[in-house]
């Protein structure tokens, strides 16, 4: 992926390229390596507009304006390019507050073996 995103900025700003244009796009991903047929095709459908249009949403409700912008655990934000040492005390601010959360309590045994949405499987085949 970062090297998708290097390749469409240097498209763009150094190279001129029409981003906009599907053929150029599925062009660039070929360069790095991806499909170029399968590349061209997602970006003809909208095989991935919901998720856009959720995201789009998400990030309308939080006001957000601007990138880089980043959320931690729905609560917490951090607009803009920070130093690393903000984003540590973030992180260590959130694990906290995990860590202080109650923990519920449940055993393997309570469970059915086809249920993997709580990440537990005894049979071997369930998919987490």
């Amino acid at each position: 992926m970062n090297e998708l995103a290097e390749r469409i900025l240097k498209a763009y700003f150094i190279d001129s390229l029409n981003i906009s244009d599907y053929k150029v796009l599925a062009g660039l991903a070929g360069e790095v390596g991806l499909n170029i047929d399968k590349a061209l095709q997602v970006l003809e459908s909208d095989k991935y507009g919901a998720e856009v249009r959720n995201d789009e949403e998400s990030a309308s409700k939080l006001k957000i304006s601007g990138v880089p912008y980043f959320v931690f655990n729905n609560k917490y934000a951090i607009s803009g390019a920070q130093q690393p040492e903000l984003f540590l005390e973030m992180l260590e601010k959130v694990r906290k507050e995990e860590l202080s959360l109650p923990i519920e309590k449940f055993t393997v045994e309570e469970q059915s073996q086809d249920d993997s949405s709580l990440g537990i499987c005894s049979d071997g085949k369930c998919k987490i």
